[in-house]
């Protein structure tokens, strides 16, 4: 019986992508949790509250099915991402941070504070990256 052993360490360019797609995934599944509560006393708010639920549910398994499609093509076709498409990881992350934080602040009007939470997703990405 022949035992072969592989060689399964990453990159830091896989190990960025990594981290900053789990951050913003876990920010969009927060997201979608967080305007679940639909407990607002006005109508209007209530109904954006229901709108940015449902949107960032459908965002969240859209770009799931559109990275495995991707994910899958791209190891059947023998494309390197590192070499051919350097920042394609790291377009489906910015999306996924910026859609969710419009649907934030089309119910609770923050855009000031938006600097201040990119600064601590990308921190956290970076921590989470190289753990």
């Amino acid at each position: 019986m022949a035992k072969e052993s592989y060689d399964y360490t990453l990159n830091n360019y896989y190990q960025l992508i990594i981290g900053f797609n789990a951050v913003a995934f876990s920010f969009c599944f927060t997201t979608s949790l967080w305007m679940g509560n639909i407990r607002a006393i006005n109508r209007n708010k209530t109904r954006k509250l229901r709108m940015a639920a449902a949107n960032s549910k459908w965002v969240i398994y859209s770009v799931l099915a559109i990275l495995g499609k991707m994910l899958f093509y791209i190891a059947s076709a023998g494309i390197n991402l590192e070499r051919d498409y350097y920042y394609l990881g790291f377009i489906i992350p910015l999306f996924l941070v910026l859609y969710c934080w419009n649907l934030i602040s089309t119910v609770y009007k923050i855009w000031p504070v938006f600097p201040l939470v990119l600064l601590i997703l990308v921190v956290f990405s970076l921590i989470l990256s190289f753990i």
